[in-house]
């Protein structure tokens, strides 16, 4: 999902961010479900890019009980570090369940604000 407000061609994403997100969607939350669904979205708000990545998979279920940090996680967040550094605005990212509202498959959800 695309905001029409975004220009491709002129909005640049280090795909570092998302791939490794992606990556641990196929290989861990969509693997053998049925209906399997991974979805990005692209929107501008307030010079802010929010990309999203949401899958309908298993979930972060117990793996996130504070002692399991996933190494798209860590990596992502030593690439945070460098690509933040000297900089006022600051890209950060969360991570949740993507479907709250479902007691099985809940997904996950990667949200990403990175100042534009």
């Amino acid at each position: 999902d695309l905001d029409p407000s975004i220009r491709p061609e002129a909005t640049l994403l280090a795909p570092m961010l998302t791939q490794p997100f992606i990556e641990n969607a196929f290989e861990h939350g969509l693997n053998d479900i049925k209906n399997a669904l991974l979805y990005l979205s692209f929107k501008s708000v307030n010079g802010v890019l929010i990309v999203e990545v949401i899958d309908n998979g298993r979930g972060l279920g117990e793996k996130n009980n504070g002692e399991h940090i996933s190494m798209a996680t860590s990596i992502t967040s030593e690439r945070l570090q460098l690509l933040n550094r000297g900089k006022n605005k600051k890209t950060f990212f969360t991570i949740s369940d993507g479907y709250p509202e479902k007691k099985e498959n809940k997904g996950v959800k990667v949200r990403f604000e990175i100042p534009v």
